[in-house]
């Protein structure tokens, strides 16, 4: 499967960075890839929580998709995979991943994207946009996670 990544230091705690990427009502202001979201909720039975995205396509269009995660470990890592996704999906598989990793003060952030497109020809094409969609989330994540603390 294809994957697409990026990585930046964020100069606060991966705890604190964890908190603030966790807020449902801050997630569309840094990740790119985020028209809407909301889950279910974390703190009952974590194998059965949903996450609930709207996301934007070319051209104003959107699709949805509802993921679940497969990996949870706070402050460090967390994993989701797409378990449904509208008409309009551009992947036939989806997943993505946070690591996070303490280091000189602050956290070292990696985003992480799996996918099988569903134009197989368009795989090269979409990881080149994804990576800059990541790139460009984690810069507007450190701008908030600045002005937050």
């Amino acid at each position: 499967m294809p994957r697409a990544a990026a990585s930046r230091h964020i100069a606060i705690l991966p705890e604190s960075l964890w908190e603030l990427m966790g807020r449902v009502d801050l997630r569309p202001d840094w990740d790119l890839s985020v028209n809407r979201f909301h889950r279910d909720g974390v703190e009952g039975d974590v194998p059965k929580t949903r996450l609930h995205y709207q996301a934007p396509l070319i051209g104003g269009f959107f699709w949805e998709w509802e993921g679940a995660y497969i990996t949870y470990k706070p402050p460090k890592r967390t994993a989701v995979q797409m378990v449904n996704g509208s008409r309009l999906r551009p992947f036939k598989q989806l997943a993505g991943s946070w690591i996070l990793t303490k280091e000189r003060g602050g956290t070292h952030l990696e985003l992480v994207v799996q996918f099988e497109s569903r134009l197989p020809f368009a795989a090269t094409l979409m990881s080149r946009m994804i990576k800059r969609i990541l790139e460009r989330s984690l810069l507007r994540l450190e701008k908030l996670a600045s002005e937050l603390s």
